[in-house]
């Protein structure tokens, strides 16, 4: 079982554009068809948030961009130079675009600079430009959308074991797991889960529990699960598995 969104706390993204607004007007997607593990979300604000566990490894962001005169730029190209780029919230520009894709969607495929932690991204124009024929684009950032990542949880418990309690053992990948969240073992009873016991990961993200063996012939369900801190934007995430005693 896979958890992708618990809470959200949304930092600003500062504007990256100086001066006052412009009439260009950027709207920023991520699209959902490439991988349809990515959910969309909307958070009560209105932002755009885009969830999934563990790793996409090629994702698609979509831009439809407006120039001046209010009118969708489609089959056409900057002049000048200019681009629109997407950026993360470290401002490190991730892919760029000069010209729309033929079906008229400026597009962005990210697969070796693809988004592997949480962050916010925005579309941005930097420079005043125009298009190949005459229409005229102010400098424009877009609509700010987030991204949060269920990290993924690996078990490496032994198929077998004869000791008088079973090893639950495993890791979270994800950076500094420690401090963002806790790890708890959880026992399917009925239709409820019921937490075991709680403890933290070591510096490294790797677990241990145990749990004391059932009546030879039954079976056992249990979960790991990372429930993350409130502060983060990683999500929680767990793993289930079952144990027949034999």
């Amino acid at each position: 079982m896979r958890s992708i969104l618990a809470l959200i706390v949304v930092g600003c993204l500062g504007p990256l554009v100086a001066g006052s607004a412009s009439a260009a007007q950027i709207q920023l997607t991520m699209s959902t068809k490439v991988d349809p593990s990515v959910q969309p979300l909307t958070i009560p604000n209105g932002t755009l948030v885009y969830g999934w566990y563990a790793d996409v490894p090629v994702q698609v962001y979509e831009a439809k961009v407006f120039a001046d005169d209010g009118l969708p730029i489609e089959n056409a190209c900057l002049t000048g130079g200019a681009r629109i780029e997407i950026i993360d919230a470290k401002l490190t520009i991730l892919d760029g675009a000069s010209c729309t894709n033929t079906d008229g969607k400026w597009r962005f495929v990210l697969t070796t600079n693809r988004v592997k932690a949480p962050t916010m991204l925005t579309a941005q124009l930097l420079m005043p430009t125009t298009t190949l024929d005459g229409r005229i684009l102010s400098p424009a950032a877009s609509n700010m959308i987030v991204t949060t990542i269920a990290p993924k949880i690996v078990l490496t418990s032994p198929q077998r074991s004869t000791a008088s309690r079973f090893p639950v053992t495993g890791f979270v990948k994800i950076p500094t797991p420690r401090k963002l969240g806790t790890m708890l073992l959880q026992r399917r009873q009925g239709s409820r889960w019921t937490t075991l016991v709680t403890s933290k990961t070591d510096a490294l993200g790797r677990f241990m529990f145990t749990v004391a063996r059932g009546t030879s012939g039954t079976t056992s369900t249990y979960r790991v699960r990372y429930q993350t801190i409130a502060t983060t934007l990683w999500a929680p995430s767990s793993s289930r598995f079952t144990i027949t005693w034999v």
